[in-house]
Parts: C-alpha cells; structure tokens; sequence
C-alpha cells in the first residue's frame, strides 16, 4: 500500500453548537504546527505497538479522546489523530484495525471539511486503499465506489492534471482491471477494461509531465496487462519492451499476476510471429498459461 499523504488544509468554517460566528481555520502555514503535534502525540504510542495489537487499542482510543477533549470533538485536530491512528496499524499491515479508524476518518472530515474538499478526498482514497490491501488481487466493489469518489472531488479541487487526481486514477484503474476479470463479456469489449486503460494512461501523462515516479512501475505493467487482454499484441510489444528498457522482470497484481512483462511480450510475440524475427523471440520466464 503507498504511504498515505495529506493535502495542505485549506480555511473553511467549523460551526459551534452556539449563535456565535465560528472561527475560521487557519491558513495552512499556521495550522502546520497544530497538526505536526497531533502527529507526534500519536506517533508516541507507535514503540508500545507489539503483538498482540488488539491489547494496545485502548491507549490508542484514549489519545484520540484526550485531543477530541482539548481541541473539539468536530475539529481538524481529531480528523488527524484519528488518521495518524490508521497510519499507525497500518504500517503493522493491521488492515482490519486499521480499517474502523479511517472509516471514523471519513465520515468526521465530511462533518469538518465537507463532501467536496480535498482532505474528504483524502480520506475517501484511503478507505478505498485499506479495503484493497484487506483482500489483495480482488476487485472489492466498494474500492471502486470510494476511489470514484475521490477521483471526482479530486478533478474538481486539484485538477484534472494534479498528481493527487493522478494517484487516486490509478487505484481505480486497477480495481477495473480486476473487475473484469469477473464480467462475462471478452476482455476486448469489456467497459471496465476500456475504462481502467483510459485512466491509467491519463494517469501516466500526469505523473510524467510532473517527473513524479509514483507508480511508474505499475502503470506500465497495467497498460501491458490492457493491451494484451484486448488482443492487441503489437501494443504488447510496445509498451513491454518501454518498460523492459528500465525495469527488471518483476511481476505484478492484474489480470495475469503469475507473468512478468518479459513473458506477456514473449507470448504476444508468438501469437503474433511478424512483431520479432524467429531468431530474436524472447524466453518466457514461467509455465503461465494465458
């Protein structure tokens, strides 16, 4: 799973349960030192995490609460001990502890920043990303929704051609690729395959134009991965050989997780003999049968 990240906090209003005019938040340059102390007094509780995990959740709960008493149960305080509180079980690959903290995540930073804000879409991502990692290779129908999500508030408040609307695409482009794995339609008509392509070429053109190397490696092996379940076996070679220039034989999640880039070139060459001379076909590196 990718580390998580945090977009700068924009003002906006936290409304208090008086007739009061509430307070803005503060611009991002003073609101940092507020949320790097909520991150340390989290982080404190990272050395005492050892197995079982489960017997630690109560001093978890109990910093969350002391920050919810000090700064407001509705505030980008609590919004944060609650996301640094996932970030912690995660890194202890606790997928499913990790889970019902960012869930809390989300439906408090809807509560906070609204439906529509960029730290939402964080953790709409997030959500998405837990659910994926609690069931590897799978299409989680629900991963879809969220990464949905977050890719529409992302397009509207960073942008089309902002890596974070770039990153949120390519989680989804991977769900859709999974996804059609369990459609009955052949992979070459298959909407979700169509759709995941559109995306992670989007995705790339982002990542690239901004020289980000996030996901570099995946979105190559996707694109190989759509190009040779629509048959398109000269863009096989294309796009396989690209990477093959930079990358070493690793495989990857998809549709053809048993097959390095170097077998799906091998095999488009041989369904399709005129892409490469007899003499310079390329040795499959495995048994797969695709």
């Amino acid at each position: 799973m990718k580390s998580i990240g945090f977009a700068a906090l924009a003002a906006l209003a936290i409304v208090a349960g008086c007739d009061e005019a509430p307070d803005p938040i503060p611009p991002p340059d003073k609101l940092g030192p507020r949320i790097a102390a909520v991150r340390a007094a989290v982080s404190k509780n990272e050395a005492a995490l050892t197995d079982p995990i489960e017997s630690h959740l109560d001093a978890l709960e109990a910093t969350i609460q002391r920050i919810a008493t000090a700064h407001g149960a509705e505030s980008v305080e609590t919004v944060q001990a609650l996301t640094e509180t996932s970030v912690l079980l995660t890194k202890k690959q606790r997928w499913d502890l990790a889970l019902p903290f960012m869930e809390r995540t989300l439906a408090l930073s809807r509560e906070v920043y609204g439906f529509d804000h960029r730290e939402t879409a964080y953790a709409l991502h997030d959500v998405a990303s837990i659910l994926a990692e609690m069931s590897p290779g799978e299409y989680v129908p629900r991963a879809e929704f969220l990464y949905r999500g977050a890719v529409d508030v992302r397009r509207r408040q960073a942008g089309i051609d902002d890596p974070e609307t770039a990153a949120s695409e390519t989680q989804l482009a991977w769900q859709l690729l999974l996804g059609s794995k369990r459609e009955s339609l052949p992979y070459r008509r298959d909407p979700m395959l169509a759709e995941a392509e559109q995306l992670a070429l989007h995705a790339q053109r982002v990542f690239d134009q901004h020289k980000d190397g996030s996901y570099w490696f995946q979105l190559r092996r996707m694109l190989i991965e759509t190009a040779f379940a629509r048959e398109d076996y000269a863009e096989v070679a294309k796009r396989a050989r690209a990477l093959l220039k930079e990358q070493d034989y690793e495989k990857g999640p998809g549709l053809y997780p048993d097959a390095t880039a170097q077998d799906l070139l091998a095999k488009a060459i041989h369904l399709q003999p005129e892409l490469l001379p007899e003499r310079e076909l390329p040795k499959a590196r495995s048994s797969q049968t695709y």
